[in-house]
């Protein structure tokens, strides 16, 4: 993979600008904070540079083709296993114990989703995105939903297992850990 070029990105909804003239390059291998408010765009750039959104002017170059993505909302589903979810876009499936001990969560690999709460769910998606083998790594509010101690696992979590890949956060929720390795990005 190569780096990511955003040249004057701008993007609107019903004619109020969301995004203006965005310029920036995502170097290869590095880890981006989005850490601003709600409604400044944040999830509107992810989708961009997910290809669920087009711009309405600017370009993008470089955006390689296998993205892990953990979106706003869990996308799990409920009927299935912890496990079961999981492998579905797991492409080492002898990371999935180890990542479920990692988070909290050993013992419920055989779980249906449908039976956790709202922050195992959350813990779920994010292994799940980090186990799928990509160059990009986008993640949505991974830290909703998470209390002071599981947000803080959850981040190192993060740390431990881009293995180099480029990833962006976008959060409204500040993580220390997060906040001092990656370089910030305002929209």
């Amino acid at each position: 993979m190569s780096d990511i070029v955003i040249e004057n990105i701008n993007k609107s909804y019903d004619g109020k600008p969301v995004i203006k003239k965005l310029s920036l390059v995502l170097r290869e291998g590095q880890l981006y904070l989005l850490n601003s408010p709600s409604g400044t765009g944040k999830t509107t750039l992810l989708r961009i540079l997910m290809g669920l959104e087009n711009a309405d002017s600017g370009y993008l170059r470089g955006v390689p083709r296998r993205i892990s993505v953990m979106f706003q909302e869990d996308r799990l589903i409920e009927e299935l296993s912890v496990r079961k979810n999981i492998e579905l876009v797991a492409d080492d499936k002898g990371r999935i114990e180890e990542s479920l001990r990692e988070l909290g969560l050993d013992g419920y690999a055989d779980k249906a989703v449908n039976e956790l709460s709202g922050g195992m769910k959350r813990r779920v998606a994010l292994i799940r995105a980090i186990l799928h083998a990509s160059q990009l790594v986008l993640l949505d509010e991974p830290f909703t939903g998470l209390d002071q101690k599981t947000k803080e696992e959850a981040a190192g979590y993060i740390i431990r297992h881009l293995d180099g890949r480029t990833a962006v956060i976008a959060s409204h929720i500040g993580d220390e850990h997060i906040d001092t390795i990656a370089e910030h990005i305002d929209i």
